[in-house]
């Protein structure tokens, strides 16, 4: 699922009920937010009564930044990643825990990512890894407008089968499957390698 926010005010104030309800049912929840912000996020979850020293100090609550997420394991590789998600579901009913509620905003592709690398990340992502995993853990790609241009909230929309948008969620009528999205986009690269 991806939620497009105007703002992080809104961000929280959507997403503090999933937060503290994963928290409440026991559940694991694993956070990916940007480096600047991996204080202000703790800082928030405490305001939203969500006990966070106890959470991360039990195992059930891990905030990481980008680089701990995505980049401790090397450069990006797609796949490593999703395989890496897949794993951390595994390991969380291991352990115990009936589900793992993901949240990751999502600003660190920028540093890494064309549009259309994104596109076919996500798109893999609901192919390989959500379809696994996802029928009991839960996903939230985070998007705030300003930090994007129209084209690739457009992108993520396309690799979604649900959005969270003005505090709603919706059934996304703009979903594509993902083995179209990506035949349609490497058909497009042929065509600009060829021509």
């Amino acid at each position: 699922m991806c939620a497009i926010f105007r703002d992080l005010d809104e961000q929280y104030e959507v997403m503090m009920p999933f937060f503290r309800g994963g928290i409440e049912r026991g559940e694991r929840a694993y956070h990916t937010i940007d480096p600047a912000r991996v204080k202000d996020h703790a800082e928030r979850l405490v305001a939203g009564g969500i006990d966070v020293s106890a959470a991360i100090a039990s195992g059930q609550l891990t905030i990481n930044d980008w680089s701990q997420t995505f980049f401790d394991r090397g450069p990006f590789d797609a796949m490593d990643i999703i395989g890496m998600f897949k794993d951390l579901c595994e390991e969380g009913r291991e352990i115990g825990y009936p589900r793992t509620r993901f949240f990751c905003e999502y600003e660190y592709a920028k540093l890494i990512l064309n549009t259309d690398q994104m596109l076919e990340y996500e798109a893999t992502m609901q192919m390989l890894g959500h379809g696994p995993f996802n029928a009991i853990d839960a996903s939230i790609c985070s998007y705030r407008i300003p930090e994007w241009t129209g084209q690739v909230l457009v992108q993520a929309l396309r690799t979604h089968p649900t959005v969270i948008l003005n505090g709603h969620i919706h059934e996304n009528p703009f979903f594509e499957p993902p083995q179209t999205v990506i035949s349609a986009l490497h058909q497009r690269q042929q065509m600009h390698r060829c021509c």
